[in-house]
């Protein structure tokens, strides 16, 4: 073997601090490393890229991601960060039934294709933090009304084609165009006339007609809203995402692309070989994306008992999730490591606001009223598990507030039965979608059923799998509550400034509550910015688009072979990074 010396470029990760009076960085002054890589003669005289690189290594500077990217890993071969070669079996939450994330909200989809098949714009890094993911650059006026990005030179598409701001622009307009929540739901409502404008052949510009401080935020939550990157002519051909764009057309730019697709059985997904990684450290969804896996495997497995037979076997590698009452009996097995979404996710229950009897807010305060929280939380599992939590954003994060707290976790049934008989209620049944087949959402519609019967609510919930119950949410009828949890709760969300209401999204359109959220993009002192807050979850309370229910800790279990997966995960399992060593 051959020992050269690499100087390797490593670009600082950005965290976006927009303030009013300045502009963004762009990108800090490189970090120079001198590192040793070893290259086998054998594969240097097979493939001549490699021979050529190395020559160029001898000489002058090189990225060792190109050394990465150039040469097609062989099975069993060991990288700088592990191991190539392999597949990844997963048993998934759900039944995937769409992979087009500007169509479908289900977790499951978001899952699969946001960080694996797509590419976002910007991406979270452990901390939260809005980071550069196919954006490489990028600056905003001093009024934050003007933002242009420039995306990362050598994007390719799984077809072969290059990613450039044409393709860019036509993602985000038609997450736009599908009424889809959180970032792309504010930029349509502030997006000028004419607003996005390609500058270059990699860079576009969006010009808003106010303030808009949050953007890269924004578009680096991984679900359903943010821009994930597509060919212009497939969003030409379903422009509006108000259409499944369909199995054959699922193309993107990021480390996967789709192989087969077996309906009821399992998705494969396959490393795309001329990925271009960033060259920064991983950090969960941002840096570096490394395939190390030949394949994913999505396996649908509806029975969870099914599901942890399997993986104590090692006949797949790794649950999506599981419930809470299971997790003390995998942590005795041999072989078996328990990874957890944290800070946390919110279990609550959206309510329609579109369809009656929750069209009445009066009967939607006696719903609140009648819920007790903490039994709810106890049928997920032990208390260690979870926690009683009301605030409008996750707990203990840096927008909280203890305004109208008071009304969480109320278990009065005779308050809720004083507040039906006020609203004129007549026994009008209240439809409950409640999944059979998911492990921390199975338990809770049983209690919840219980509760609100004992204060006089009609209350339908029949059996249903989560693929169903997620048609049906997609539309505004057939439903009044579903029981659910989110991964975050951020100021894009379509609850706080409800210019995304519609589909999925209980319907709720507030004026007051979207008057607020204009405000707290807008400001930049922390002060105004809390009590915008405060009044924001006092808004909450009282026209409730969702009853809250508390916080959980989800927990994933892998087998222990799995390398490198994060024990952190804040939003989905993110298998880029991840390989096999048995």
């Amino acid at each position: 073997m051959n020992r050269i010396v690499i100087t390797l470029f490593l670009a600082a990760m950005v965290a976006v601090l927009v303030v009013a009076c300045g502009e963004t960085a762009v990108a800090p002054a490189p970090i120079i490393i001198e590192k040793e890589i070893v290259v086998e003669k054998d594969v240097v005289k097979e493939v001549i890229v490699e021979r050529e690189v190395e020559k160029k290594v001898v000489q002058t500077v090189v990225n060792v991601k190109q050394i990465i990217t150039t040469v097609a890993p062989e099975e069993g071969t060991t990288a700088e960060e592990g191991i190539y070669g392999g597949r990844l079996l997963i048993t998934g939450q759900a039944s995937i039934k769409t992979l087009d994330p500007d169509f479908s909200a289900a977790y499951v989809t978001a899952a699969t294709a946001n960080q694996h098949i797509f590419e976002q714009l910007f991406a979270w890094n452990q901390k939260m933090e809005p980071t550069p993911g196919a954006v490489q650059s990028w600056n905003v006026n001093g009024t934050a009304t003007k933002w242009t990005l420039t995306i990362r030179e050598g994007m390719k598409f799984h077809d072969g084609t290059d990613v450039t701001a044409d393709d860019v622009i036509a993602s985000y307009e038609r997450i736009m165009a599908s009424g889809a929540g959180y970032n792309a739901g504010i930029t349509k409502r502030l997006l000028a006339e004419d607003g996005m404008q390609k500058v270059g052949n990699l860079t576009f510009s969006i010009q808003l007609t106010e303030a808009f401080n949050f953007l890269p935020t924004g578009l680096s939550i991984p679900f359903r809203g943010s821009v994930t990157v597509k060919p212009k002519r497939i969003v030409d051909l379903f422009p509006t995402g108000k259409e499944d764009m369909g199995h054959d057309n699922v193309i993107g730019s990021g480390p996967y692309r789709v192989k087969d697709w077996f309906v009821g059985d399992r998705i494969v997904l396959e490393r795309f070989p001329d990925y271009n990684s960033r060259s920064e450290p991983a950090s969960y969804m941002a840096g570096a994306k490394l395939a190390f896996m030949d394949e994913l495997h999505w396996l649908e497995i509806p029975n969870e008992e099914t599901k942890i037979a399997g993986l104590k076997t090692g006949e797949w590698d790794f649950m999506d999730s599981v419930g809470l009452d299971f997790v003390s009996d995998l942590e005795k097995t041999d072989g078996v490591k328990i990874g957890w979404y944290k800070p946390g996710h919110y279990s609550n229950s959206p309510m329609n606001h579109a369809v009656a009897p929750t069209d009445n807010k009066l009967v939607r305060q006696a719903i609140l009223a009648a819920v007790d929280a903490e039994a709810i939380m106890s049928s997920l599992g032990p208390p260690s598990t979870w926690n009683l939590c009301g605030q409008v954003f996750i707990c203990n994060a840096v927008w909280n507030s203890d305004s109208s707290i008071e009304l969480y976790n109320q278990a009065n049934t005779e308050r809720a039965k004083e507040l039906l008989a006020e609203a004129g209620y007549n026994g009008e049944p209240v439809h409950i979608k409640n999944p059979t087949d998911y492990g921390t959402i199975t338990p809770i519609g049983p209690v919840l059923k219980s509760q609100l019967e004992a204060a006089g609510i009609n209350v339908e919930m029949p059996a249903q799998d989560w693929a169903g119950i997620i048609s049906i949410i997609m539309t505004p009828n057939g439903w009044n509550m579903f029981t659910n949890w989110n991964t975050h709760r951020s100021i894009f969300s379509p609850a706080f400034h409800s210019y995304t209401s519609g589909p999925g999204l209980s319907s709720y359109d507030s004026p007051i509550m979207q008057g607020l959220h204009a405000r707290f993009i807008q400001e930049t002192d922390p002060v105004v910015m809390q009590e915008i807050v405060d009044d924001m979850q006092a808004t909450m309370y009282d026209e409730l688009p969702w009853v809250p229910f508390g916080q959980f800790y989800m927990p994933s279990p892998y087998r222990d072979y799995v390398k490198n997966f994060p024990e952190i995960y804040l939003g989905a399992p993110n298998y880029n990074n991840v390989w096999i060593e048995k």
